[in-house]
């Protein structure tokens, strides 16, 4: 269950009807804050460890077999290759690890499933899964 405490959080600084309302510093939780902190920067220092995913593409229509390729990307010395239900809202499956920047699924029809690739450093960290329909790719934000 949350606790909100609406008097103190989200509100412009301001005092009606003798309550002061706003974020202050009297009212923050400061051991709160450093435990979420930790938590930040132990996961942004996983990110910034991970190469970023690669760009997978599946051709499986019409015929019994899925094949799906991807760039190799930098950082990366292997990949993971995911698979899940299409009605499935997380990755259930992981099928095969791979130096290699194809794969092969005979038997598999890429119409039922959903499959996803992800890079995985040498030191083992993993980044995220990128999808191989539209959408589902990751690619670097354009500077402004």
């Amino acid at each position: 269950m949350a606790v909100e405490d609406y008097e103190h959080q989200h509100q412009d600084l301001r005092t009606e009807g003798g309550v002061k309302f706003g974020d202050t510093i009297d009212e923050m939780d400061f051991p709160y804050l450093a435990k979420v902190t930790r938590l930040n920067v132990r996961a942004l220092a996983k990110l910034a460890r991970t190469p970023m995913p690669p760009v997978p593409v599946v051709k499986g229509a019409v015929q019994a077999s899925t094949d799906i390729a991807w760039q190799p990307v930098a950082g990366a010395a292997r990949y993971v290759l995911w698979q899940r239900r299409t009605d499935a809202p997380m990755w259930e499956t992981r099928l095969l690890e791979t130096s290699d920047v194809k794969a092969s699924l005979p038997g598999v029809r890429a119409d039922d499933w959903l499959f996803g690739v992800s890079a995985v450093a040498a030191d083992g960290s993993e980044g995220p899964i990128a999808s191989a329909v539209p959408g589902g790719q990751f690619a670097p934000l354009p500077r402004p």
